[in-house]
């Protein structure tokens, strides 16, 4: 559950639109996936955070982390089958199917 409050803490902060809250936005998703490395919502956030940084506050590359440049952390992202998303009622079957054949959810 403390993952889940950096996160939130995180959406707050990243919502005030200011350079200073969207830092300050970053370092608590960073914190809720040092507790919870598999946090999509924190990641999503991060992404968030990251293209804020350079749309609105006109960051360049500089920012960007070294280990990613080098791509040393590789994100994968989460597979769903059409199965999963039938199970859990969350579209329809021809919605899942063609969702899942975009990887994307």
């Amino acid at each position: 559950m403390e993952a889940y409050g950096f996160y939130t803490r995180g959406r707050q902060y990243y919502y005030l639109y200011h350079k200073q809250d969207n830092e300050h936005a970053i370092e608590l998703f960073m914190k809720a996936l040092k507790l919870d490395p598999h946090y999509a919502l924190a990641y999503a956030g991060l992404g968030d955070c990251y293209g804020q940084r350079a749309i609105k506050f006109g960051f360049g590359g500089e920012w960007i982390d070294p280990e990613l440049r080098r791509g040393r952390r590789r994100f994968r992202s989460i597979r769903i089958s059409p199965k999963d998303i039938r199970r859990r009622g969350c579209v329809t079957e021809r919605k899942a199917t063609s969702h899942a054949r975009l990887k994307r959810i």
